[in-house]
């Protein structure tokens, strides 16, 4: 009965969709920093981007308050993350990737954390 529900189909759907897409990021993102920067700055980023990204965990309480009390605005805040990050990582410029790890690392924790 609630395998064949419409809300079911939304989670699988939803959680299918950002999972890869947070996966593909996470897979190509030195080819990508290399597409933009060169040299040392690349290396540099890449560092900024494994340190951060295991960070994420600190916003776990927030993650916690958030599919506790505004189930539904959970995954409208995780989606408008994504999107975020998305604007983000298409900006060549050092500082937006800096931007866009840090929402990444804090997107990764809630899209987990909604599954």
């Amino acid at each position: 009965q609630a395998i064949r529900s419409p809300k079911f189909a939304y989670l699988i759907t939803f959680c299918a969709i950002l999972i890869l897409r947070l996966n593909f990021v996470v897979m190509t993102v030195n080819a990508q920093l290399a597409s933009f920067f060169s040299g040392a700055t690349v290396g540099q980023l890449s560092l900024v981007f494994s340190t951060l990204l295991p960070l994420g965990g600190f916003a776990a309480p927030l993650t916690a308050l958030l599919l506790d009390r505004y189930r539904r605005w959970s995954y409208r805040v995780c989606l408008a993350l994504s999107i975020l990050y998305g604007l983000c990582l298409a900006v060549p410029r050092a500082d937006s990737q800096i931007v866009a790890f840090v929402i990444i690392s804090v997107s990764r924790q809630l899209t987990y954390s909604i599954v």
